[in-house]
């Protein structure tokens, strides 16, 4: 997607969906600061594609109140017009139409984005960002009570969180908070989202329209998926044995899951309607931490087949499994860079838990953290905005 007015180029990565049941066309538009935009239409009779946005970063607009219409120009270009809802109802112009084209997302520059991660350095659990040359360390959170498990929102601008500083009950609450620390508050969200059933960080489909969580019910742990309003549940492959840790692939199609209905911890993937369920793994020990490259190409994870946690990456079908990491240590809690070349970690090779970079290709290896606190779930934001 092209700004023709403003004289800079964003491109955009574009996945599209065709719904056989309700006849409409959903376009996900991915942007380069990793925020995601749903938009749900169909084709009109002259020829002009009308979607109207249905959602962004997973949560649902209702009614919508902005609209792309794409009118063809030619094979791989589209002109734009976005539109916002008037008090009326009618659609109006936004800005100067844009010029949309069929080109696969630009690679982030190197080093780009922040990593986030938790740390008991200050005698509480806080969170912190770091760079990913291990410079320019930051507090986001100070405060008395436990804060874990960081998630990047917003495009990269804000963190969500779990904390217990609004429970004396021991219990958990999803709080989000803006990088400087400000603006913390609990999270304002669905009602879907609030119920127990769902978890506390479901995973939302590349849509917006679909969650997947593992839960508990009748001494059964299985995956489960619902629509974002709530209805449709359904359990995807269902097996004696834990599933947990589900994953939608980037593109939605697939969801990736680890499973002990073999005996041990698996990686397996199956297909969005619960069918072609595929065991990637079969090794001794326990494989988890499995995460989707960006691209959808690869996985990423950790076992102990070798006797002790390291990290791998292998092809999505399973193939080309290369280990990245081999030390005494125990390594886990990985997530991709935005450009897919490099796995965060955290490791305990230094003698307590920090925080490591190392890269797929390769299998060079940076420190970032250097302390003697503990340091660890590490997150890496989306790619920044492209000049």
């Amino acid at each position: 997607m092209q700004l023709v007015d403003d004289g800079y180029a964003v491109t955009t990565r574009a996945t599209t969906i065709y719904d056989a049941e309700t006849r409409t066309w959903t376009r996900v538009l991915t942007l380069p600061d990793g925020a995601t935009s749903t938009f749900v239409g169909a084709v009109e009779a002259d020829g002009r594609v009308a979607l109207e946005q249905r959602s962004y970063n997973g949560r649902p607009i209702d009614p919508p109140q902005a609209r792309l219409v794409y009118q063809p120009d030619d094979a791989t270009r589209f002109v734009l017009d976005w539109q916002s809802r008037a008090d009326d109802g009618t659609w109006v112009p936004r800005s100067s139409p844009f010029v949309h084209e069929r080109v696969n997302r630009t690679a982030p520059p190197d080093g780009a984005g922040r990593i986030a991660f938790i740390s008991n350095r200050a005698g509480n659990w806080d969170l912190y960002t770091i760079d990913p040359n291990g410079s320019n360390l930051q507090a986001v959170t100070t405060h008395e009570a436990g804060d874990h498990f960081p998630r990047w929102i917003a495009g990269g601008t804000r963190l969500a969180f779990r904390s217990q500083r609004a429970r004396d009950d021991g219990g958990w609450d999803r709080w989000e908070i803006d990088l400087d620390g400000t603006d913390a508050a609990p999270a304002d969200l669905p009602a879907r989202l609030n119920n127990p059933d769902v978890g506390m960080f479901p995973e939302v489909h590349a849509t917006g329209s679909y969650l997947v969580n593992a839960v508990e019910r009748d001494g059964e742990q299985d995956l489960y998926v619902w629509r974002f309003d709530g209805g449709g549940e359904r359990v995807l492959a269902p097996a004696p044995g834990l599933d947990y840790r589900p994953l939608f692939s980037p593109d939605g199609s697939r969801v990736l899951f680890i499973s002990e209905r073999d005996g041990n911890a698996e990686i397996y993937t199956v297909a969005f309607d619960g069918n072609d369920v595929r065991r990637l793994t079969n090794a001794p020990g326990i494989d988890r931490y499995a995460r989707w490259s960006p691209d959808g190409t690869q996985i990423g994870f950790v076992s102990d087949r070798d006797g002790d946690l390291e990290v791998f990456v292998m092809n999505a079908d399973g193939s080309d499994v290369r280990q990245l990491t081999d030390n005494d240590a125990e390594d886990g809690e990985i997530a991709w860079s935005p450009d897919g070349r490099r796995l965060v970690y955290r490791s305990d090779a230094s003698g307590n838990a920090e925080i490591h970079v190392v890269e797929v290709a390769t299998g060079e290896i940076v420190n970032l953290t250097r302390n003697d606190a503990y340091d660890g779930e590490p997150v890496w934001s989306p790619a920044p905005r492209i000049p």
